[in-house]
């Protein structure tokens, strides 16, 4: 199999299970969640089937989509208006802990509730994004906490709140996801604490690879270049 795919199928399994259903047809991808915010469409080359288009707001052009993609995208009226790099490294990749940082799984609904409250600490002071994102996410975490694909940590300086992440293993592919670090821990190495556990709780589960994806041209790309999650390859995304 084509080594990107790999990288995309992770990524596949973490929607399936936390944003919505994934349908396929052929080496098309749907992803069609109750929240409109996830839903797109992935047209494969082999499967290519214009009328799809009809259904969905949002494309995402990857490097196996049909050539005539891109015109018929502009002739039905999408827009490219960003994109997603999905990244790649070796296990073996080192990483700089910060000793004063404790990482720990999370292993029951109270922890997981304190996960869910620093993945939405960028919400404080927005409570009607908050309300309705906390909820979301705090049932598809819940519902994931006995997922044994999964893991989620949660770091702390000093006893306080520090960052979350989550590892998602498929086949011997594991992806991370969810990374975020408190707003008084940033620029602490934090993160680069929290990947280097990831990697090496990955090496002792035998992975290949670590993926990850975030927004093109995003600062968080530099940062990740500099830990070694390389760009692999793009989706570009298109919207009407």
């Amino acid at each position: 199999m084509d080594p990107r795919l790999l990288l995309f199928e992770n990524h596949l399994e973490f929607i399936a299970t936390h944003r919505g259903p994934v349908r396929r047809h052929g080496d098309t991808v749907l992803v069609e969640s109750e929240r409109p915010e996830f839903c797109y469409a992935a047209p494969g080359r082999e499967s290519w089937d214009p009328s799809l288009l009809d259904r969905f707001n949002v494309i995402h052009q990857l490097p196996w989509a049909p050539e005539a993609l891109p015109h018929e995208l502009a002739r039905r009226g999408y827009h490219e208006f960003g994109g997603l790099t999905y990244q790649g490294m070796v296990p073996d990749t080192q990483h700089e802990a910060r000793p004063d940082v404790d990482i720990r799984v999370v292993s029951n609904a109270e922890e997981m509730d304190l996960f869910t409250e620093i993945q939405c600490t960028d919400m404080v002071g927005r409570e009607d994004a908050r309300e309705t994102w906390y909820a979301w996410y705090r049932a598809a975490n819940q519902r994931n906490l006995a997922n044994p694909t999964q893991t989620f940590y949660v770091a702390t300086i000093g006893g306080s709140p520090a960052g979350v992440l989550m590892r998602l293993q498929k086949a011997d592919i594991a992806g991370i996801y969810f990374a975020v670090t408190s707003p008084e821990h940033r620029k602490k190495g934090v993160y680069s604490s929290m990947v280097a556990r990831a990697c090496a709780d990955a090496r002792e589960a035998d992975c290949s690879a670590i993926t990850g994806q975030v927004s093109t041209g995003s600062s968080v790309l530099a940062l990740d270049m500099k830990l070694g999650l390389k760009p692999v390859f793009r989706a570009r995304i298109y919207r009407r």
